[in-house]
């Protein structure tokens, strides 16, 4: 990789960290929101589920940044406030107040992974708790229901989100931190049954192949694979995402999804969770350089605040600046810049 875009790159995490840090997406309550209108100023919906990415992306410091360590306290709070009023839903008013068990794992896992570098045994506590029940889940069949079972059902059409099952393997982040290894063994299993031998994993029904939960579970088979030894678990991963890299636009980019008629459009968190598989599973891409000019190049300034990415450059809303994208951004082009050292299984976002 030339140096220019390998020290862009580490200027640009820089950016892209600072405006996570700087309370910029938080509500006045301490969520984080999806994204951030760049031309009104105006936050979105408050996420549960990218709440418990910005803990995990904000434990990176060890405790050592005051200022994001106040921002994961208020976010922290926001959660296990949520969380012990009962309320596990993806968001209020959404869908019928269905419960993500995917959106669970995220939560449980940000939950623990500040708690942990802050001391914070609240925070721990009530994340161990989620990660605890998703056990039983998994223990009870072998697997996880998108929809948690004792909670209402989804009235949306079925899709990967919904009725998918291999996304739910990066949840066994968040059960490997309470040494549930069986349970996140079960979940890769999962994944693993719906690969296909050209690499891709059946997401949803149907023939579309929507790339961000291959990517997930490329990341669930990573993680678990990094933490427990298991290298089969790594070799399946990389299949998935050599096969995911096969895609890549003209752009640079990777699109949302791919069928018998083509690719959909482009998507920028695939984008940057392609990158992360490739520098972490060395998988030395020929369209690796490209795909990070081409993150860099979508970075957009907010005054002041540092730098944001946006999700989808050619729709509408190409002015919001995206919460998970800058988040899976950092990482990326982090990695990017100083190599798979600088993440590990329980710090990937």
């Amino acid at each position: 990789m030339l140096a220019t875009v390998t020290d862009n790159a580490a200027s640009l995490a820089d950016e892209l960290g600072q405006w996570l840090g700087s309370g910029r997406l938080q509500s006045a309550e301490g969520a984080f929101c999806a994204w951030l209108d760049a031309t009104t100023g105006e936050l979105a919906f408050p996420f549960p589920e990218i709440t418990g990415y910005a803990l995990t992306w904000l434990a990176r410091s060890g405790g050592e940044n005051v200022p994001e360590v106040e921002a994961g306290h208020r976010a922290a709070r926001w959660l296990v406030d949520r969380l012990r009023s009962g309320d596990r839903s993806a968001r209020s008013g959404y869908d019928r107040e269905a419960v993500y068990t995917f959106d669970l794992g995220m939560i449980a896992a940000g939950l623990i992974s500040f708690g942990r570098c802050t001391g914070t045994a609240e925070y721990v506590d009530q994340g161990a708790q989620v990660a605890q029940q998703l056990a039983a889940l998994v223990r009870q069949t072998g697997e996880l229901p998108a929809i948690a079972p004792d909670g209402p059902s989804s009235e949306r059409s079925p899709e990967w989100s919904t009725v998918g099952r291999v996304h739910l393997a990066k949840c066994a982040q968040a059960l490997l931190l309470v040494d549930e290894v069986e349970a996140a063994g079960s979940l890769c299993e999962v994944a693993l049954a719906a690969q296909h031998k050209q690499g891709w994993f059946a997401t949803a029904p149907g023939e579309t192949i929507m790339l961000h939960p291959v990517l997930y579970a490329v990341e669930g088979l990573w993680i678990t694979g990094t933490a427990t030894g298991q290298t089969w678990l790594l070799s399946a991963a990389a299949d998935a995402a050599q096969w995911v890299w096969r895609q890549q636009l003209p752009s640079g980019g990777l699109p949302r999804s791919v069928n018998e008629s083509g690719p959909g459009v482009e998507q920028i968190d695939v984008t940057t969770q392609a990158i992360r598989a490739a520098v972490l599973l060395e998988l030395g891409c020929p369209g690796l350089e490209a795909a990070i000019r081409r993150v860099l190049t979508l970075a957009r300034p907010d005054d002041g605040y540092g730098q944001a990415l946006i999700y989808q450059p050619d729709a509408q809303g190409s002015d919001h600046l995206n919460a998970w994208v800058t988040m899976f951004g950092e990482q990326a082009v982090r990695v990017a810049a100083l190599g798979s050292e600088a993440l590990s299984w329980n710090t990937l976002v």
